[in-house]
């Protein structure tokens, strides 16, 4: 295994999930998700109008500097 990997800092939900394993909300107050979730929501137009414009740059990753 390449040696670089054990200086990445641990994935943000995974700190998360760890910060919140000890913890019970308060009964009375409705769940407010710190997750990751799923869209609730249509994205706007533009977005897909942008997305389709640059499909054909989806197939690889920017460059570095």
């Amino acid at each position: 295994m390449n040696p670089g990997f054990q200086r990445l800092a641990a994935y943000p939900f995974e700190r998360l999930a760890i910060l919140k394993q000890d913890l019970a909300p308060p009964a009375h107050l409705p769940h407010i998700p710190l997750s990751i979730g799923e869209p609730r929501h249509a994205p706007p137009g533009f977005v897909l109008d942008t997305l389709r414009a640059h499909l054909d740059e989806l197939g690889s990753y920017p460059a570095t500097r």
